[in-house]
C-alpha cells in the first residue's frame, strides 16, 4: 500500500510502501515518524537516484539502536527473519537518545521518491552481504552493532563467531 509521506524543499513527492518497505513497519510502530519525516523532507533539497538525508531535529526524538562497540561488549550475530544477511548485535549496552533522524530515499521517476528507511541516528552503511556493501562498510560494522531488543531473528542462526 503506497502512502504519500511529504514533499521535499525542491518539490519532489515522497511516498512510502507501508507493507513491503523497512519504513512501513517503523512508521506503523511509531506514527510520529511520519511527521518527523515530513519536517525533514520539507527542509531538504533532494537530488540523485539513491539519497540519505540526515537532520538534527533540535531535541531528542528517539532511541538510536546502532552504537559503537568496544572489546568489553557482549557481541553476537544472527539473521533477521526473512533475511540471509547476518546482523551484529550487542547485549550489554543501554539505549541512547538522539536528536538525529535519517531517511533513505530511492528515486522512482523525475519528481518522485520512495522512502525506504527511517532511522533514529545517523545514516547506516549496508551490512556485509547486502547490495552495495564495501570494505569500508565492513570496517564500520566491525565496530558498531544494533542494540539487542525486540528484533525478530532466526534463532537457529545465532552465533558468537563473526560470519563475515
Amino acid at each position: 500500500m503506497i502512502h504519500p509521506i511529504g514533499t521535499t524543499k525542491n518539490g519532489s513527492a515522497v511516498s512510502v510502501d507501508l507493507v513491503s518497505s523497512h519504513a512501513g513497519p517503523q512508521i506503523a510502530q511509531q506514527p510520529h515518524l511520519a511527521q518527523l519525516a515530513q519536517n525533514l523532507l520539507s527542509a531538504s533539497d533532494v537530488k540523485g537516484d539513491h539519497v540519505w538525508l540526515e537532520g538534527d531535529m533540535g531535541q531528542p526524538i528517539g532511541i538510536c539502536d546502532v552504537i559503537e562497540t568496544t572489546q568489553a561488549d557482549t557481541i553476537f550475530y544472527a539473521q533477521r527473519l526473512r533475511s540471509d544477511v547476518f546482523v551484529r548485535y550487542v547485549k550489554n549496552r543501554k539505549l541512547e537518545l538522539t536528536p538525529f533522524l535519517s531517511l533513505e530515499l530511492r528515486r522512482i521517476d523525475k519528481n518522485t521518491y520512495e522512502l525506504l528507511q527511517v532511522i533514529f541516528g545517523h545514516p547506516l552503511p549496508p551490512l556485509p552481504g547486502e547490495e552495495g556493501h564495501t570494505a569500508k562498510d565492513r570496517e564500520y560494522w566491525d565496530n558498531h552493532a544494533f542494540l539487542w531488543g525486540d528484533w525478530p531473528v532466526n534463532s537457529r542462526t545465532t552465533t558468537k563467531t563473526c560470519p563475515w
